[in-house]
């Protein structure tokens, strides 16, 4: 197949993957946390008035999320407006499951565009260094399959904005040093650049539960590593110490969530927690396993290219990854405990871990595919196919998946009763069925606003 025929292909497929993509974000059941959020709530409005928690340090005051304004605020503004730009198309029930399939895909295709941007060194998605790394890791973004292990865009629309967003920004506030510590591309680091990343750091550093603890990780071992190659650029640690200091404040204020004070156990109880989690995730499923071994082997072929400085840079990045991996995991106990997290260990604590891996697969294949000899290419291409055709055909269609809630809704934009009894057994904008009507107080006020209801509807379910 000739290159002319190829590349357009390749776009071709990604095109037709996001748009797969969104059709099983759209038949995703909606979430518990939105309404208290998008609103927000009398338990979230504080993070909103108080967008870096100077009461907390002022005052000592303790409330949900003081340190995720950004993740908050983003989200709110979001599904306050973008229903009902859908509303001149389609019904009020319709646009909200379009609303979060859109914010879904948009920041699948975002963080796509991230990670083939390292890999390929291109940010042009019509280049074809750029399709290929592209093609490559798509696959790997799953929606039903593996998601509940490896998921990246989370089922649930909230956690979309608290994680995979918020680590998207990082992704793009590291890219220019990455592009020019690591691919050694020549990076002007202009005023206006700068002030743009202070300004992405400050976003970041009040933006999802993660970025804090990853930022006071990564970037004083960088600045460190840096200064004793003596290669420490001024760019790097200026932007580097003014995120770190943000991110340890953030860090602090964190301390007092409120949210983190609900159910406890022991620091102990949670280290022991930790291996039973991580043996979970990789051997419930084949996905996590497969995707670790893919890297695994990719490594196992580079360190055969002793003489090329590429493959021995992906091999040195791979080690502070794995010392980044093993340091991460010993801080997540001190993160505290959530029952629903039972083992402390889940797909959205480790979403930093998977990230790194599909970066790392992505690279070394990318390597390997123009660098191994004829021969044993022909072999490794063969795998590589094997490796994302079972990623693909695991993402299976979702069709029903949000049918029940769907008919909760319908009932409830019929009925002309102030208390509805809703006849399905589903949760309904909610993590579980709702038995007591003042539980949908907040669901009913924000069914209102986006006009499902006429005035607002209290419900339950028997």
């Amino acid at each position: 197949m000739s290159k002319h025929v190829l590349y357009p292909l390749l776009l071709l497929l990604l095109l037709l993957d996001l748009g797969y993509s969104f059709h099983q974000h759209y038949h995703v059941a909606l979430d518990g946390d939105m309404a208290g959020i998008i609103l927000p709530s009398e338990w979230y409005q504080p993070v909103l008035n108080d967008p870096f928690g100077l009461q907390v340090l002022l005052k000592g005051d303790r409330y949900a999320a003081p340190n995720r304004f950004f993740a908050h605020w983003t989200m709110s503004h979001y599904f306050k407006a973008t229903p009902f730009l859908f509303q001149r198309f389609i019904s009020p029930i319709d646009s909200i499951y379009a609303t979060a399939a859109l914010a879904k895909t948009l920041i699948q295709l975002f963080l796509i565009w991230l990670l083939a941007s390292y890999i390929s060194g291109k940010g042009n998605p019509f280049r074809r260094e750029f399709l290929v790394a592209a093609v490559l890791i798509t696959p790997l973004f799953q929606t039903s399959g593996y998601n509940s292990l490896m998921g990246i865009i989370d089922k649930s629309i909230t956690y979309n904005f608290f994680f995979a967003l918020p680590l998207g920004l990082l992704l793009l506030f590291f890219l220019p040093f990455f592009r020019s510590q690591i691919q050694e591309q020549k990076q002007t680091f202009r005023p206006a650049q700068i002030g743009l990343l202070f300004l992405l750091a400050i976003v970041l550093s009040f933006n999802g539960p993660l970025i804090p603890g990853i930022v006071l990780i990564v970037c004083p071992s960088l600045i460190l590593y840096q200064w004793r190659r003596k290669e420490l650029s001024r760019p790097l640690l200026f932007t580097f110490l003014f995120i770190s200091a943000l991110s340890l404040y953030s860090f602090f204020i964190g301390l007092h969530n409120a949210e983190n004070f609900a159910h406890t156990i022991s620091l102990k109880e949670r280290y022991l927690l930790v291996p039973k989690g991580l043996f979970s995730l990789f051997t419930l499923k084949l996905g996590p396993p497969l995707l670790l071994s893919m890297v695994m082997g990719n490594l196992f072929l580079l360190s055969r290219f002793k003489e090329d400085p590429v493959a021995q840079k992906i091999l040195r990045v791979a080690k502070w990854i794995g010392l980044f991996a093993i340091v991460y995991i010993l801080l997540l106990p001190l993160g505290g405990y959530r029952e629903y997290r039972p083992n402390i260990v889940r797909r959205d604590t480790l979403m930093p871990l998977f990230l790194c891996l599909f970066f790392l697969y992505g690279w070394s294949a990318y390597f390997l595919i123009y660098h191994l000899q004829p021969r044993l290419k022909k072999w490794y291409l063969g795998v590589l196919a094997g490796f994302l055709f079972l990623f693909t055909v695991a993402d299976e269609p979702i069709f029903t998946q949000n049918t029940c809630e769907r008919q909760g809704l319908e009932v409830l934009s019929r009925s002309t009763e102030a208390i509805v009894r809703l006849p399905v057994d589903c949760p309904v904008l909610s993590w579980v069925p709702i038995a007591d009507p003042r539980d949908s107080e907040w669901n009913a006020q924000l069914l209102e606003y986006w006009g499902v209801t006429k005035g607002k509807k209290l419900y339950y379910q028997e």
